[in-house]
């Protein structure tokens, strides 16, 4: 298992990782992601996100194939009411089904803790679906529910 920073050429195997993010967030979600494949824009999305946020993504390769990839940046916080005020925030997380249950999720997440350690801050924060099995490996990171994130569809 190989842990790096994603490289221009990584452009497509991230894309393909992206699709299966997008359907599969629709299970939890429908009425709030598109069913149609935006991995393209998405990709240039992202990076112009990470890329303001002063972030990167790091992919996981296995036998040369990129098989997922997470998406760290970092967040400052200038209200006066709060007590941390630069956070890491990992926008995504994504393993590729066929490689789920390797240690691949687990490498990303530390990655990407290890880089809002080397950024300067302390905290790091994500947010992820009510009924995604990931959240076990979130909890056995030490990540706990800080906020919940409510929502009501509102009749036209």
């Amino acid at each position: 298992m190989i842990i790096r920073e994603h490289k221009p050429e990584d452009r497509e195997a991230i894309e393909k990782c992206i699709a299966e993010f997008n359907k599969e967030e629709r299970v939890y979600t429908p009425h709030f992601w598109v069913d149609y494949d935006v991995s393209k824009p998405y990709f240039d999305y992202l990076n112009k996100k990470i890329s303001e946020g002063n972030g990167k993504i790091f992919v996981a390769v296995e036998e040369g194939n990129i098989v997922g990839y997470v998406a760290v940046k970092m967040e400052v916080e200038d209200s006066p009411r709060n007590v941390i005020k630069k956070y890491g925030y990992i926008s995504n997380v994504m393993i590729l089904k066929e490689h789920r249950g390797k240690g691949f999720g687990e490498a990303l997440v530390k990655k990407a803790e290890e880089f809002t350690k080397e950024s300067g801050a302390n905290n790091i924060s994500l947010d992820v679906q009510v009924g995604n099995s990931a959240i076990n490996l979130y909890h056995k990171l030490g990540y706990k529910e800080c906020t919940v994130w409510m929502e009501k569809k509102i009749d036209e």
